[in-house]
């Protein structure tokens, strides 16, 4: 048994040519999608030419964003997390990881839902020990039925440097003999 796989033209079509006699089993694939019929079984003779309908109903939804530093430079590779609240806490964790534009895309979003978008480390990032956390530390989005765009997150990140002036008002017989201390917590 030969697998061919094919991605739909711009018409929503595809052909597959030069197809021996026998069973065929089609199957459509697209997340946020269900297709009816799910599946369909093609028995070809010789010579047929067999046209075949599924209709696309769209079941789920995207969220696009992005997430850059304070001073608005992208960050990549950071892991977003949709995690479902109110009557969708069952529903399925959904995942998203930064590109190069620090732009993201959450999909399989359940209309009616309302999510609460997490920052989550990546473990293989040793660059993100950095980050402190993302803001607004708890955005909840609601889907609809449509796409929600535009999500803008901002990472806050820890210092790598401070300046500490202290000043110490006191009697000035007793500064030579005053000591500070400094203690990280």
């Amino acid at each position: 048994m030969r697998r061919r796989t094919a991605t739909t033209d711009s018409t929503g079509e595809v052909l597959f040519e030069d197809l021996q006699s026998g069973q065929y089993y089609l199957r459509p694939q697209l997340r946020e999608y269900k297709f009816q019929p799910e599946d369909a079984h093609i028995e070809l003779q010789s010579g047929d030419e067999v046209i075949s309908k599924l209709q696309a109903e769209r079941i789920a939804f995207s969220c696009y964003g992005q997430i850059t530093s304070i001073n608005n430079e992208p960050e990549l590779g950071l892991i977003i997390d949709a995690i479902g609240i109110d009557h969708c806490e069952s529903v399925t964790r959904e995942s998203a990881k930064t590109d190069i534009n620090g732009q993201f895309r959450l999909r399989a979003l359940q209309p009616g839902c309302r999510y609460r978008l997490q920052y989550r480390s990546n473990p293989s990032d040793s660059t993100q020990t950095e980050i402190i956390e993302i803001e607004p530390k708890n955005k909840i989005i609601e889907i609809s039925d449509t796409d929600l765009y535009d999500i803008h997150l901002y990472t806050i990140k820890r210092p790598t440097d401070v300046d500490i002036n202290v000043f110490v008002q006191s009697q000035t017989h007793f500064l030579n003999q005053l000591k500070i201390k400094l203690y990280k917590s």
